[in-house]
């Protein structure tokens, strides 16, 4: 994803409310990149990731590089993940084996044992070009079991 806009977040983003008859909101990613986002509205200025009032949150294998907002550390620019659902009930948040531009130091919801800050090495990314470059920390880094057939019960291993 590569995005310059307004609202929550310049790539993906929920906003909170109270309304309990909405559907829940679930959010599942794996295997994504999100980089060079640019928030340029107004609000809490997330580059890439800006989720309020999700029920649900699992990210997996994702690199978030070089998004940009106006407000808050490169960390919180790049991803910020609620702390309440709808109901204000906890919500249930897991980031793992991902690639997190600024990642703190125990920043909540992301595992800082899988997840690593460092740069992803991309091949160009001022020609949009997100493709990994040998030898970057991110080849074999995240996790090869997923579920890539929601049918069958459990993970499956990927080949």
């Amino acid at each position: 994803m590569n995005y310059r806009q307004g609202g929550l977040g310049a790539a993906i983003g929920t906003e909170f409310t109270f309304d309990t008859s909405l559907p829940p909101i679930r959010l599942a990613m794996t295997n994504c990149t999100v980089a060079n986002n640019a928030h340029t509205g107004l609000g809490p200025q997330i580059g890439a990731i800006h989720l309020q009032g999700c029920e649900e949150i699992f990210i997996t294998n994702g690199i978030f590089w070089g998004n940009t907002g106006g407000g808050g550390d490169v960390e919180a620019r790049q991803i910020f993940l609620g702390t309440q659902d709808r109901s204000g009930n906890p919500v249930t948040r897991r980031v793992t084996s991902c690639c997190i531009q600024g990642l703190g130091a125990n920043p909540p919801g992301l595992d800082t044992a899988t997840n690593i800050a460092t740069d992803p090495q991309f091949v160009d990314p001022a020609l949009k070009n997100f493709r990994l470059k040998p030898g970057t920390p991110c080849i074999d880094r995240g996790l090869n079991i997923v579920d890539v057939d929601p049918a069958s019960p459990g993970l499956q291993k990927l080949p």
